[in-house]
């Protein structure tokens, strides 16, 4: 009765996301074994880690490098981290002579899709001026090698890399104080992507924003102590701190931003 109701209470797209987890959590249990998950980005993520607490094991998560924006999540049924060498996760680079056509993440993830693949056995995509380094499930290893042979015009060529040799950038990071006169969603955008508190609302309504990575629209939502915003074209950022009020009522606040 709890599963159906939980289930029946979300979306559709939510609704067969968190069935499906609960089927693995329930074999992890039953078999006493981990189970993976297909690649999952960090709003997915967290909203399986919203009902884990009903499944009697552990979620683990890796994607190849500490910082992944896109991982498997292991159903741990034992007390131990799941190693990441037992991730079903392979790396691999793609070199071609970009010069005259640089290509983009979308350019990459494009021609992979173009071969059939699903997304969801597609980890991060990083970009390099002569090509890409990406992460893959090991099942599609095989299948990307032998068919992936052009990003558009630009042929390339595919080899399976060892972790020490993945090479993910450093995140930039910015953080600065602002006051704000309420710790609305509107105001906070507006704070954190440096726009006024009427743009920012018009991007929330239009679908433009991610809040803890899942979409908002609602301007009027309060933001709390650690949450992670994600505005389309500008990237992400994350309230660190509020303080006290000023002497005109506003509150301080410290974020971070992701350059």
């Amino acid at each position: 009765m709890k599963r159906k109701t939980i289930l029946d209470s979300l979306a559709k797209d939510e609704r067969s996301l968190v069935a499906a987890a609960w089927d693995k959590a329930e074999q992890a249990r039953r078999r006493y074994q981990v189970i993976f998950t297909s690649f999952l980005d960090p709003g997915q993520r967290a909203l399986l880690d919203q009902y884990a607490y009903l499944w009697d094991v552990n979620l683990d998560s890796w994607g190849g490098y500490d910082e992944a924006e896109r991982c498997l999540v292991a159903f741990n049924p034992g007390e131990e981290a799941v190693p990441e060498a037992d991730y079903p996760l392979v790396a691999l680079e793609a070199k071609g002579n970009f010069s005259f056509a640089p290509a983009t993440h979308r350019d990459y993830l494009g021609s992979l899709m173009a071969l059939g693949m699903k997304r969801d056995t597609i980890g991060d995509i990083l970009v390099k001026p002569d090509g890409c380094q990406l992460v893959l499930h090991e099942n599609m290893l095989n299948y990307v090698l032998a068919n992936w042979q052009a990003v558009g015009r630009v042929s390339v060529d595919v080899r399976p890399i060892g972790w020490d040799e993945l090479q993910p950038p450093s995140p930039q990071i910015r953080r600065h104080r602002a006051t704000v006169a309420t710790l609305r969603l509107d105001a906070v955008v507006a704070a954190a992507y440096g726009i006024s508190r009427t743009q920012a609302a018009r991007l929330i309504r239009a679908g433009k924003l991610k809040h803890n990575f899942r979409p908002e629209t609602r301007c009027d939502k309060l933001v709390e102590p650690a949450d992670m915003l994600s505005l389309a074209g500008k990237g992400r950022a994350q309230l660190l701190e509020v303080g006290g009020q000023s002497r005109s009522g506003r509150r301080h606040i410290e974020i971070a931003r992701w350059c």
